[in-house]
């Protein structure tokens, strides 16, 4: 596996298409078992050429009980609609502050559950000048090592609310068949809810990496 962030042989439109998960990846047992999977996975945005990368650090949301999740207890607004969507699969992104986009993924249980995964850090691999030019940023460590800098350097904005992620220009695919190990951690920047959702170890991570936001 290469964890310098260096670029790879830039991938063709055709091999990324091939490669693009599944319906069926989208649908888990839980949120935090589509958090694990999504690790290791490839994000990537034609614009027109490929700039992405590979996840290396994701959050649970699940919904329900969990006041941190937009959608808790069922809430139903015009930014959340998209969460409780039955087609899975698809590009949660929404505004923090009022400044900043973040992506979320949707996904699902066959026993009805809604749940999403926020992609808080890739390991950068395409388009890595690209990258640098948007967010004015030349250490390749810091170019996509937040939820909020990773959309900035892939030009992920409004636009791609509820894209269905295998289909073009926002894509997830599986282009690394590396053993990941995968650490786990409480989820960042929720203090507000307390305790009781601070502890939880919904986050993970690729253990190792100089790319995620934090161990």
């Amino acid at each position: 596996m290469i964890m310098n962030g260096s670029s790879k042989t830039q991938p063709t439109y055709d091999s990324i298409l091939s490669n693009v998960l599944t319906k069926d990846f989208y649908y888990r047992n839980s949120n935090n078992e589509l958090s694990r999977a999504l690790i290791g996975k490839y994000l990537i945005k034609l614009d027109p050429q490929p700039i992405g990368g590979m996840i290396v650090e994701t959050e649970s949301y699940p919904g329900g009980s969990d006041t941190p999740s937009h959608h808790s207890e069922g809430r139903l607004t015009d930014r959340t609609k998209v969460l409780l969507e039955s087609e899975k699969g698809l590009a949660y992104v929404y505004k923090i502050y009022g400044l900043h986009f973040c992506l979320s993924i949707t996904g699902g249980s066959k026993k009805g559950d809604d749940f999403v995964t926020l992609v808080r850090a890739l390991e950068p691999k395409y388009g890595i000048e690209t990258m640098r030019k948007r967010r004015n940023i030349e250490h390749i460590y810091n170019l996509t090592n937040g939820p909020a800098k990773l959309t900035e350097a892939l030009n992920i904005t409004k636009k791609d609310y509820g894209h269905d992620l295998r289909k073009p220009d926002l894509i997830l695919c599986n282009l690394d068949e590396a053993e990941m190990e995968i650490g786990q951690a409480p989820r960042i920047g929720i203090n507000s809810h307390g305790q009781k959702h601070t502890e939880k170890p919904w986050r993970f991570y690729l253990k190792g990496s100089k790319f995620v936001s934090t161990t």
